[in-house]
């Protein structure tokens, strides 16, 4: 596909925006005059900008400061919004003003700045360290995805360093110019899932994977998106890059937890049988999952972490003989000899109804905690 090319020139304001777009070789020329602009738009998109940034950066009446006293200025904002599919790639510049006659302009030896994107890490600089084919670089080929947005905030603030020799009868004013080329369509690649033993149907997605829809087995928990049938392969998750056309299989679990290895503590692989004379021990599974364990009126019940709503009802069976209470964030099931507490984050306490001891499994670090009673 050749390119097509759409040249963007703001007269009479602060900002230029040169944007390529790819189709023909045909030049297209457009020109915006006017005291005020706080959006252009070109193509899929938009350089929105706010009402200091559309006038103009100007130093001429500002003061030495150091880092600290720049960055409190105020900022001159923008943002870059791309509203199509496709990517773009642009960089952002500083460029000079025409001066006064009269006027002297500052050297970029003597300007510091910072440009923040999307809430990032502030990065002081002197502009004369980012010149390069003697152009201003701020931000260099950075990429925007179709459908969203890079927000900016820019302050400048004169070098404390600067002598008064320097900068005195001096000024600096500069433009904010954003030149982007809009990259060719991207290829698209295509997502199919498999029920791989559930049921229901689920459409095919572009570029990106989507949350389970298919009905599990009987007994069965969604686990995660495999590129295997026996889950061996590539796990995706709904935030994975999708880079060639796959084929992805629901894998299931077994929503009962069944340990193998028994720890009053953090349980091992050697830790076959559950610990002597304890009522309240941890648990792991072949597939790594740990929960906490009870024997409550001579049965073994275990309840597993990250698996809140099955969990929460698990322990409601189990304490089917006493009261259960659940609140937003946890669900409670006690008695005088016995309590366990599923949490909507993962975690599984379990110990007795009062007093101090038990178990305990955190539900975003799997970590193990275990205590005799006081």
């Amino acid at each position: 596909m050749e390119n097509k090319k759409k040249l963007f020139i703001v007269g009479g304001i602060s900002l230029a925006l040169i944007l390529v777009l790819g189709i023909t070789y045909a030049w297209l020329t457009q020109v915006l005059n006017g005291t005020k602009i706080n959006k252009i738009t070109a193509g899929t998109l938009d350089l929105i900008l706010d009402d200091k940034t559309s006038n103009g950066i100007d130093l001429q009446y500002a003061v030495p400061q150091t880092d600290s006293q720049g960055l409190n200025n105020q900022a001159y904002t923008f943002k870059v919004i791309n509203n199509g599919s496709i990517n773009a790639k642009y960089s952002i510049y500083l460029e000079d003003e025409e001066l006064e006659n009269g006027l002297q302009r500052m050297s970029d030896s003597n300007v510091k700045f910072d440009l923040v994107k999307n809430s990032g890490e502030s990065n002081p600089r002197l502009l004369s360290t980012v010149v390069s084919n003697e152009k201003r670089v701020l931000e260099n080929n950075v990429v925007i995805n179709g459908g969203s947005t890079n927000e900016y905030t820019l302050r400048l603030w004169i070098d404390s360093e600067a002598t008064q020799q320097e900068v005195a009868n001096k000024v600096f004013k500069a433009k904010i110019k954003l030149e982007a080329i809009q990259t060719e369509e991207s290829e698209t690649f295509i997502v199919t899932y498999n029920a791989n033993g559930g049921s229901g149907t689920m459409n095919n997605t572009t570029d990106k994977v989507v949350a389970n829809t298919f009905t599990a087995p009987e007994g069965k928990g969604f686990k995660e998106w495999n590129t295997a049938l026996d889950g061996t392969g590539t796990t995706y998750t709904t935030s994975s890059s999708v880079t060639s056309n796959i084929t992805l299989y629901a894998i299931w679990k077994n929503l009962l937890f069944e340990p193998t290895y028994f720890a009053f503590g953090e349980p091992t692989t050697s830790d076959i049988e559950p610990p002597v004379g304890k009522n309240f021990f941890a648990g792991l599974d072949t597939e790594g999952n740990k929960g906490v364990c009870i024997n409550r009126n001579g049965e073994r019940h275990c309840f597993e972490t990250n698996n809140y709503e099955f969990e929460k009802q698990h322990v409601q069976e189990v304490f089917s003989d006493i009261s259960c209470y659940e609140y937003s964030s946890f669900v409670s099931c006690g008695a005088s000899d016995f309590g366990c507490i599923i949490y909507s984050n993962g975690g599984v306490v379990c110990g007795p109804g009062s007093g101090n001891g038990g178990c305990s499994v955190a539900g975003n670090t799997n970590s193990v905690t275990c205590a005799d009673e006081a």
